[in-house]
């Protein structure tokens, strides 16, 4: 719907009707909130700040939202540090990641009227500090680089890694990499010269320098532990990306090599390819389970390995993998589908105990679920 921007509005009289002595509803505050978001539309910028000043503070979205609409109605009447004064006071009534970061993107935002961009820029980096993977965040960062060009603002080494971090995020790869690049020639202490390395490797292959990615890596070849370390960063961008051939190369190579957490990763990686391709997987998967039995993937593996035996009619080894999943993982993911499918073997079989005690189990455990009796093999 368009607004008639050639409509006359009387603001002043809904303003006595709505600050009359009313018995108010519990949607006074919206109703107010809409009345005011109207006249701001149609510039009746005095009357929205008066509007807005009849709503019951409180720590709500709609009371922020107010505020913010506020700001907007003093910034377009010349008041910015009035603006900015009411915005840092309404930064106490919020705790939340979201608010937060929108109260001082909008402080920022009015900084930049004032040709402030020092204060502009330090209050993106505040909405950096809370989140470099919400929208807000590309937000920020746009902004960060745009005052950058207009203003010598000298960043810290922390500041361009998170700056870097956020565009990444943002799915900004190409300005992600630049700031990256030049980061990286520094003699950075740690940590932060590892995750600027492995930022720089997704940074490589998402823009498709594939061989400048493989040449950073190399340059550890004499420290197998970060070495190992960059080799799996590459393995798990190419497999967000869909390449999972190439992520899966460099996982065989991981799990032929490297040791402790990245050997496992490495390990489940291959043996979720192979239960994928519907490849032989049993032995992979066996010898995964024998070293973490306790781990939420095993679980997942046996039941992969059930369902596959159940499809060969293979049932003795079916029936193995789920009691010995139920074993380890008594009211897990999948024990009530182990325990449906045992009951219904175990019937099949003609031991009508052992089923009616599966039967029973799932009684216990909250009865047999719907999606059970649906094609639970799909």
């Amino acid at each position: 719907m368009t607004k008639n921007l050639t409509l006359k509005l009387y603001p002043s009289t809904v303003y006595k009707y709505v600050n009359e002595f009313h018995i108010k509803s519990d949607y006074y505050n919206d109703a107010i909130y809409e009345i005011a978001a109207l006249f701001f539309d149609y510039r009746e910028f005095a009357y929205t700040i008066k509007f807005i000043d009849l709503i019951s503070k409180s720590n709500s979205a709609l009371y922020r939202d107010a505020v913010l609409l506020k700001a907007n109605a003093m910034t377009e009447l010349g008041k910015l540090n009035d603006a900015i004064s009411l915005l840092k006071k309404l930064l106490p009534w919020y705790d939340d990641t979201n608010s937060r970061s929108l109260i001082h993107i909008r402080i920022a935002s009015v900084y930049e009227k004032q040709n402030d961009y020092a204060n502009a820029i330090k209050q993106y980096f505040i909405v950096l500090n809370l989140s470099v993977s919400s929208w807000q965040s590309g937000i920020a960062c746009e902004r960060i680089l745009q005052n950058l060009l207009k203003h010598k603002f000298e960043l810290t080494e922390n500041e361009e890694f998170l700056l870097a971090v956020s565009l990444y995020n943002n799915a900004k790869f190409t300005s992600s990499l630049e700031t990256l690049k030049s980061l990286i020639k520094r003699e950075l202490k740690e940590p932060l010269k590892t995750e600027t390395t492995k930022y720089t490797i997704r940074a490589y292959i998402r823009t498709g320098k594939l061989n400048e990615s493989d040449y950073l890596i190399s340059q550890y070849k004499n420290n197998s532990s970060l070495y190992n370390q960059f080799l799996k960063t590459a393995a798990d961008e190419l497999w967000k990306m869909k390449k999972k051939q190439a992520a899966l190369n460099i996982y065989q190579t991981l799990y032929k090599s490297a040791t402790d957490a990245i050997l496992k990763e490495s390990h489940k990686r291959i043996i979720q390819s192979l239960i994928n391709y519907n490849a032989n997987f049993e032995s992979i998967v066996i010898e995964y389970k024998d070293k973490y039995p306790k781990d939420k993937a095993t679980e997942y593996f046996l039941w992969a390995l059930a369902k596959s035996k159940i499809k060969e009619r293979d049932n003795k080894y079916a029936i193995k993998y789920m009691e010995e999943s139920l074993s380890l993982f008594p009211k897990g993911t999948y024990s009530a589908r182990n325990r449906f499918w045992l009951a219904k073997l175990y019937e099949n079989a003609g031991k009508e105990i052992d089923a009616i005690q599966k039967i029973k189990e799932m009684a216990k455990n909250g009865g047999l679920q719907k999606k059970l009796s649906r094609n639970i093999l799909k």
